[in-house]
């Protein structure tokens, strides 16, 4: 049997902050539509979903996403390489 106090420390680590298909697609610089289109064919960061309409993103999956599509040259193609 798990103890209270257990779960009191769990629950007191800070969340990793949850932000809107806006706010990622104003991050990015893209449409909304772009993030949906993504989303259906399995690129992007990584999203949660909260229920059929309402799809948040993890600051922390946006900014390792972001990081993991550096290129130091353009014949480095970044992620797309890996498929």
């Amino acid at each position: 049997m798990e103890s209270s106090t257990t779960n009191i420390v769990e629950l007191s680590r800070p969340l990793d902050p949850l932000v809107t298909e806006k706010e990622v697609s104003l991050l990015l610089n893209l449409t909304p539509q772009c993030l949906q289109a993504w989303r259906q064919n399995g690129e992007g960061p990584p999203f949660i979903r909260i229920s059929a309409r309402c799809i948040r993103y993890r600051r922390s999956d946006v900014e390792a996403w972001i990081a993991d599509g550096l290129c130091s040259s353009t014949s480095d193609l970044g992620r797309s390489e890996v498929q």
